[in-house]
Parts: structure tokens; C-alpha cells; sequence
């Protein structure tokens, strides 16, 4: 869902792309009439390996001058490495004229696999995706700027909106996608508020007056589901690599099975239970004992 999600910010608003390759990785776009998405996208009547998310052509007196190949990568995928050049070449040859690959990451591990240069085997030329990682998303606090640009305040408050200074971010956001028309206002807002973390939330719950905030869209509640098991997932595993340092710090010997066990425990409560345990035990056995675990 959230790949779906982040594709529609691009094909409600082909100039998204636009925004990103021009204001962030500053190239210089011939001048153009309109930006649309390629009714002959490489998403139709193409073999699966060459399917691209969404393929943007800027036109000028309705031909060609410029395509984008828009991909949004949530994980590593090692046959990316052979088609997106593909993707490129076909919409270059299409279209005869210049084509760019724009890859959207929204996890910095994933942004930093992908802006590897690509060899292609011809020598002094690489191939080199043009990647945007959390942190090469800019920051869009001016409202102004937000209202021009909805969906690139919408892609900043995802990047953004949970870092200190980020409710400038969402709050502008917030306010442009408000003056938005129809199902694309509802979306965007579903977007962001799944996107944010418990924290920030309250805190723009609190300035619109929302108590208990309910998706109005099938995509944000399942984005929202999505969110919020990732977090949930990620303070789990924050707690189970404290009770092992815990126990490493006080010389408890841990074998790989009780190891396995606590990393893989996904329950708040017991966590918290064996880190109190952890705080006083001489044994890992006696972590588990009357837990309802049984780890030699």
C-alpha cells in the first residue's frame, strides 16, 4: 500500500517529478509545455521485467523532450540492477529524446543500495540511478511553496515529519492538501497522518481539535496498519537488543537459542517483563521461568 501510495503522489501530479530533478538534483530540463503520464507507460504490453511504476513525458508542441522512468523502491532487489537501464533505453528510443531514472527510497539503507553506478560492461560508462533518500527530500515549511507544490509537501512530511522540527513540515502540508478537491485531499491527509509516529501525531491531532483520528480511505487504513506494525516491530526489537546488552553487561551467558527467542518475541509485555528480570538474574533460564517459555 504504501508503494501504491507514493506512486499515486506522481501520477496525480506528473510535475512532481519535475520539482525533484530540477529544485534537488539541479539538471537542467529543456523548456516544456506540460508534464504528463505516458499513455504507452511501461507499465502496458510490456514483458513484466521491463515494467516500470510510471513513465512522465515532458512535451513541447506535443513532441517529446524529455522522459522520466519513476520507480519507487521499498527494498533491495538485485534484478533491478539489470532493468532499470532497460527502462531507460526503451523510453529514450520511444520517444527519441533524452530519458532520466528517477528512484524514490523512502528508507536511506535502501537509497544508498541504489544510487550504486551500474556496470553495464561499456567501458568509461557507467550507469548511475538518480536516487532520493529520506534525506534528499527537501524540507517544504513555507506554506506558499506548499500550496504550489502539494505533492512534494506531501512527500516532505513522510520524509519528515517525525524529526524535531518537523511539524512545520506537516503543518504546511496539512494546509496545502486541505484546499485540495475530492478523494486526492482525503488521500493525502491518510498518507501523512499514517506516516507520522504516535508523538507527532497527538501533536497535530491537538492543533486541528481531532481526538481518535479514523482513515477515510481504504489505502490510509491499511497504511495506517502498515505504520503502526512497523513501529511497533521496531520498538520490539529495540527492547530485545537492551535485554541482551543487559544481560552481556552482567556476564549472563545467553546461548543462541535463548538469543533467538528474545529477538524474535514481538510482545511488549513479556519484554518488559524479561527486562526486569534481566536486571537481577544470575541464569538466562531464569528469564523465562514463569513466562511461558521454556529456553535451555
Amino acid at each position: 500500500m504504501l508503494h501504491q501510495a507514493l506512486v499515486a503522489l506522481f501520477e496525480n501530479r506528473p510535475d512532481l517529478a519535475v520539482e525533484l530533478l530540477r529544485g534537488v538534483a539541479e539538471i537542467h530540463l529543456p523548456p516544456f509545455d506540460r508534464s504528463r503520464i505516458d499513455a504507452a507507460s511501461s507499465r502496458q504490453a510490456r514483458p513484466v521485467e521491463l515494467r516500470s511504476d510510471a513513465v512522465i513525458v515532458l512535451e513541447r508542441a506535443e513532441k517529446a523532450v524529455w522522459g522520466v522512468i519513476v520507480e519507487i523502491q521499498l527494498e533491495r532487489d538485485g534484478d533491478k540492477r539489470f532493468s532499470w537501464p532497460a527502462y531507460v533505453c526503451e523510453l529514450r528510443a520511444r520517444h527519441r529524446c533524452p530519458a532520466t531514472l528517477l528512484v524514490l527510497a523512502p528508507s536511506e539503507a535502501v537509497a544508498s543500495w541504489a544510487a550504486v553506478p551500474i556496470d553495464l560492461g561499456q567501458p568509461r560508462s557507467p550507469f548511475v540511478p538518480l536516487v532520493f533518500g529520506p534525506t534528499s527530500v527537501p524540507w517544504v515549511r513555507n506554506l506558499p511553496a506548499a500550496r504550489s507544490m502539494p505533492e512534494l509537501a506531501v512527500l516532505s512530511a513522510i520524509a519528515h515529519g517525525n524529526e524535531p522540527e518537523g511539524i512545520a513540515v506537516v503543518s504546511a502540508a496539512i494546509e496545502a492538501a486541505s484546499e485540495l478537491e475530492g478523494e486526492r485531499a482525503v488521500l493525502y491527509y491518510d498518507l501523512m497522518m499514517a506516516a507520522l509516529g504516535e508523538a507527532m501525531r497527538r501533536r497535530i491531532e491537538e492543533m486541528l481539535r481531532l481526538k481518535d483520528y479514523e482513515y477515510q480511505t481504504e489505502m490510509g487504513r491499511e497504511l495506517g496498519e502498515l505504520y503502526s506494525r512497523g513501529r511497533a516491530e521496531g520498538k520490539a526489537e529495540g527492547k530485545a537488543e537492551l535485554i541482551l546488552r543487559v544481560l552481556a553487561a552482567r556476564g549472563v551467558q545467553v546461548s543462541a537459542d535463548q538469543r533467538r527467542i528474545i529477538a524474535s518475541c514481538r510482545d511488549p509485555e513479556v519484554l518488559d517483563r524479561w527486562f526486569d528480570k534481566a536486571l537481577a538474574v544470575t541464569d538466562a533460564c531464569q528469564l523465562f521461568q514463569d513466562g511461558g517459555v521454556a529456553a535451555g
